[in-house]
């Protein structure tokens, strides 16, 4: 599970309309936008999470979820966004509870902080999580400063979990939360032209590392997103323009 908020509401992801978080949604989309500042985390807090068998797929599967929405925070322009940088600590849960929820940032035997040290890869090591360091989350930024004043448009959505949305004739991101494979032709209102995909790679020189979306002279783009993938959602921007 993954919380976005601001400072009076607290909305978990994934929920239908019609109940008490939807109305909850309402009244957070009808504050002015200039007054909120939205932030995501996941819910570490949750023992049903935290103590299933299988928690190197629950690991995962929480931190595709976050990747996915604080995409979805930076790619909206409604609010303020905030983008977390954590710590681990050892979590130990008895009744439901992580005793451990006391523990600060990780520290020296003096109770001094550790430095946050810079591995080879770019993350962060001394137990710091760092994931304003996180390519993924990295390159939303840089795509939410792209498309910064650009309208809200273009959406789309299956009427599942499969959802698209654009930035004026700056941005366009897509998102593939259902089970199964997604295969479909969108409206993206970008300029013609290949497009770097800033999620499972960028744009280096005169190529790609990660996906090439190509977007027709009509705006058209076609964009395959396995359910199964590393990160399943894409986002392209004219910056990333080959």
């Amino acid at each position: 599970m993954v919380f976005c908020r601001n400072k009076t509401f607290h909305l978990p992801g994934g929920n239908r309309p019609g109940g008490g978080a939807d109305q909850k949604q309402r009244l957070l989309w009808e504050r002015p936008s200039d007054r909120v500042q939205i932030r995501c985390k996941t819910g570490d807090s949750d023992p049903q999470v935290e103590r299933r068998k299988d928690g190197l797929l629950e690991v995962r599967r929480k931190t595709l979820l976050y990747k996915m929405a604080v995409g979805f925070m930076l790619a909206h322009p409604y609010g303020f966004t905030r983008v977390m940088s954590s710590f681990r600590w050892p979590r130990y849960f008895v009744n439901g509870r992580d005793v451990n929820d006391w523990i600060g940032p990780p520290s020296h035997s003096d109770g001094s902080v550790k430095p946050v040290t810079i591995n080879a890869d770019t993350t962060c090591g001394n137990d710091w999580v760092c994931e304003h360091r996180w390519r993924q989350i990295k390159n939303m930024v840089i795509f939410r400063n792209v498309v910064d004043g650009q309208p809200f448009s273009n959406w789309w959505d299956n009427g599942s979990n499969q959802v698209a949305f654009g930035r004026g004739d700056k941005g366009f991101i897509v998102f593939n939360n259902d089970d199964w494979n997604m295969n479909v032709y969108l409206q993206t209102g970008l300029p013609a032209g290949t497009y770097c995909d800033v999620i499972s790679g960028q744009k280096e020189g005169n190529k790609c590392t990660g996906k090439q979306v190509y977007v027709s002279g009509d705006g058209m783009a076609q964009f395959q997103i396995s359910n199964s993938a590393e990160d399943p959602f894409v986002a392209i921007h004219v910056n990333a323009k080959l």
